[in-house]
């Protein structure tokens, strides 16, 4: 994933965290949830983007 993708990305996922916790009615340990969830999804996949998280490296491999 390239810079631009990730930027996207983010605005994307921005706009959508913004609308759902502004004009849906929930309670406010539900928004900061939502917030705090969206958030640590951008990192994960920036950190897999970098190189430094690798989610096939936890994935052990059977051998035949």
């Amino acid at each position: 994933m390239d810079l631009i993708s990730f930027i996207i990305l983010c605005a994307i996922v921005g706009v959508l965290v913004w609308a759902i916790t502004t004009y849906v009615p929930m309670p406010q340990p539900i928004k900061t949830l939502i917030i705090v969830s969206a958030c640590l999804v951008l990192v994960l996949i920036l950190l897999e983007a970098l190189g430094i998280f690798n989610a096939r490296i936890a994935i052990p491999r059977l051998r035949s």
